[in-house]
């Protein structure tokens, strides 16, 4: 609803946009099908998702995703209002170059670093897991993506851990809403980011104090 009201036209998703990698549940599927395509679609919103951890079917290879098969799903509406990247590629929104990093692993890793020594993107969006940033309870010991890469880009933006944190030009966002008993416990505001191609400036949009699974 706020992007209706709004008039924002555009969302994108930092990864995981679904949960359980080996299935999907008969109820969301006829959701995103026949509720959630059609609301886009109507409204005129365009809905990027970057391929994260939890889409993604074969642990070492982007290859399979939900992501794609919701794709898929919108064209199959004669809609093209979803677009899934499970490859690192440029994205052109306004006045701004965006680096879109999806899930990395052993397959993708040399393919991620060659396009960040080679894009001339300014901000970085991606679903990254990078040593020593906070996953909530500890920190993350082992990263699938050495940081200092993204030290090109003025800010970099990450889906993945669910708290917000930030070191330097790289910020983890958190989940928009608690999916945890641990997220509602750990004193994280959560809520939505808008983000302005003009003044590349960021905005959080806290939830309101009844939109929580955990109340």
């Amino acid at each position: 609803s706020y992007c209706v009201e709004n008039k924002i036209k555009t969302i994108i998703s930092m990864g995981d946009v679904l949960d359980i990698r080996r299935s999907l549940i008969g109820l969301d599927m006829w959701w995103l099908v026949t509720e959630f395509i059609p609301l886009l679609d109507k409204h005129g919103i365009t809905f990027f998702v970057i391929q994260g951890n939890h889409t993604q079917i074969l642990r070492d290879d982007n290859l399979i995703c939900w992501d794609k098969w919701l794709e898929r799903e919108s064209i199959a509406q004669g809609s093209h209002c979803i677009k899934a990247f499970n490859t690192p590629q440029d994205l052109i929104i306004g006045d701004t170059t965006f680096a879109i990093l999806p899930w990395v692993n052993a397959k993708s890793h040399d393919l991620t670093v060659d396009y960040i020594n080679n894009t001339d993107a300014t901000i970085a969006l991606g679903h990254l897991e990078l040593e020593n940033f906070s996953m909530g309870g500890s920190l993350c010991k082992h990263g699938t993506l050495d940081s200092k890469l993204l030290s090109q880009f003025n800010n970099t933006y990450s889906g993945h851990f669910h708290v917000e944190s930030r070191s330097g030009s790289i910020k983890y966002l958190g989940t928009p809403y608690d999916l945890t008993w641990q997220d509602a416990s750990d004193h994280t505001e959560r809520g939505l980011y808008k983000f302005c191609t003009l003044t590349q400036e960021l905005t959080f949009i806290p939830n309101k104090p009844d939109q929580s699974m955990f109340i």
